[in-house]
């Protein structure tokens, strides 16, 4: 297993639940997964207060399965022979589909959120699944892995503000090994397009794998997967 350093964090506000957890079935490939959550955007949305909305802008969006994270699960299920046995991190894990998907096709996987009820969600959902993986809170401005330690990096919808795009090349770029590849699922936002450009600007370049559109619970995006690599490494 990796050598991982978490950062300690707090256990976060009281999170309001739903009555009964919604288990959200999922076909992915010839797998069929289980996605559980006991609250949702919307009820979350109406309990935040002022403190929420400062300098980190603590949005629960964590609390939907994305059409960016089914995107990305496809895409790992249609190329799993660069998963297994492959040490890899996910950025923003949210409830865990993509964490979940990976490990089941082999990978020694870690998954990360900044949120604490995001985390116990995706662990939730990796014991729901049948998987293991470490899901741990950490602060991506501030990794808390061992440098080098992972072949691949996976982000499903993490760039909707510009503001992260610096912090997450600065992570991709201490935890991966030379060589390391990093997979993003993006939905077309006007957001998306410059962030690729800054990439380039921080030492990686990018290219666009695969396209595809994705309708999941009334909500339909067009997802694109992009592969970032630093240069010269």
């Amino acid at each position: 297993m990796h050598k991982l350093v978490c950062s300690p964090h707090g256990q976060g506000p009281a999170v309001p639940r739903l009555e009964q957890a919604q288990r959200i079935p999922i076909k992915v490939g010839e797998f069929e997964f289980v996605v559980e959550r006991t609250c949702d955007l919307d009820t979350l949305w109406d309990q935040l207060g002022q403190g929420e909305f400062g300098d980190d802008e603590r949005i629960p969006y964590w609390a939907e399965l994305w059409p960016a994270a089914v995107g990305m699960a496809r895409w790992l299920c249609s190329h799993a022979d660069a998963l297994r046995g492959r040490a890899v991190l996910e950025a923003g894990c949210g409830l865990g589909l993509s964490a979940v998907t990976a490990a089941t096709l082999g990978a020694r996987m870690v998954c990360f959120d900044y949120e604490p009820e995001a985390v116990r969600h995706a662990r939730r959902n990796l014991s729901v699944n049948g998987v293991e993986a470490a899901a741990v809170v950490m602060d991506w401005r501030r990794p808390s892995v061992a440098p080098g330690a992972f072949d691949l990096a996976l982000g499903a919808d993490i760039l909707y503000e510009k503001r992260f795009v610096a912090p997450l090349a600065g992570l991709f770029a201490h935890a991966l090994a030379p060589g390391g590849r990093v997979w993003l699922a993006e939905p077309e936002r006007e957001v998306s397009n410059p962030a690729m450009y800054r990439f380039l600007d921080l030492g990686f370049s990018h290219r666009r794998l695969h396209f595809e559109k994705i309708s999941l619970q009334g909500k339909n995006m067009g997802i694109h997967i992009i592969e970032l690599t630093r240069k010269g490494v």
